[in-house]
């Protein structure tokens, strides 16, 4: 990556940052305002499972709507083209849906519970609904800088050019 691609997509994970802390944050302050306190895990509803269903949603929604975002900026040309996403995230499926949807998927699987156990480790049995407030600001701003990076460089690839490099796709020329 060149170092405007590579400050593009540093300015991209500031902003999802931020974003998504307000965002997840004020949900939750709406939603969970006068709340009694809940577990970390439970079997019925619980800060666990809503932090593993986030886990899922929070890159899902990312991927699409930034995708959407920074093709948009590149067709404007107020975003620096990539020829091929870098080497790194060339596993993720060129389709935006599916790419998000499996970021989705391992963040579900392997953050969210990772990070629901943390908790619980750290002897938090029961969080109040301001700690939940600031667990989903926190957690959301996190997740979603983290899952930036690879969705702004895929973005970054024309569409078209994404589509030719997706794993089984034909090569130019049948090779």
């Amino acid at each position: 990556m060149t170092a405007a691609q590579r400050q593009f997509v540093r300015a991209q994970v500031a902003a999802a940052a931020i974003v998504n802390f307000a965002l997840n944050g004020g949900v939750a302050w709406l939603t969970a305002r006068g709340a009694p306190p809940a577990p970390v895990w439970a079997k019925g509803p619980c800060v666990g499972f809503e932090i593993v269903g986030m886990s899922f949603f929070l890159p899902l929604v990312t991927c699409l709507v930034l995708t959407t975002i920074v093709r948009g900026l590149g067709k404007k040309g107020k975003a620096p083209a990539l020829d091929a996403p870098p080497r790194t995230w060339r596993w993720l499926p060129a389709s935006t849906l599916g790419r998000g949807a499996l970021l989705g998927l391992a963040s579900a699987l392997a953050i969210g519970p990772a990070v629901a156990s943390a908790l619980q480790a750290a002897g938090l049995a029961l969080m109040t609904a301001m700690q939940v407030v600031w667990l989903k600001g926190l957690y959301g701003a996190a997740l979603g800088a983290l899952v930036t990076v690879p969705i702004t460089a895929w973005a970054l690839v024309p569409a078209t050019a994404a589509r030719a490099r997706s794993p089984g796709a034909p090569s130019a020329g049948g090779r």
